[in-house]
């Protein structure tokens, strides 16, 4: 396997940890109704949704099992 898309790889691992810990921060700090927006199930949802990608794809980077980006024919998230 080619070096670089494990490098890219923890590179965009470190980028999707940052920006998950800011939102984390945001919606905890955030209120709407007077609650916490962190504490709404639609947002729980999400962010338990964030969260377990950003596990898989942890796992994917410390096992080397990423997908070669010349073999990928839609970069599109799956769920999309």
């Amino acid at each position: 396997m080619d070096s670089n898309i494990i490098i890219l790889g923890a590179q965009m691992l470190g980028l999707a940890e940052g920006v998950f810990d800011r939102t984390m921060k945001y919606i905890n700090q955030r209120t709407a109704f007077g609650s916490k927006i962190a504490d709404f199930q639609g947002v729980q949802f999400q962010v338990a949704t964030a969260a377990s990608g950003k596990e898989d794809f942890l796992s994917a980077v410390r096992t080397r099992e990423l997908t070669p980006i010349s073999s990928l024919h839609d970069l599109r998230h799956p769920r999309c």
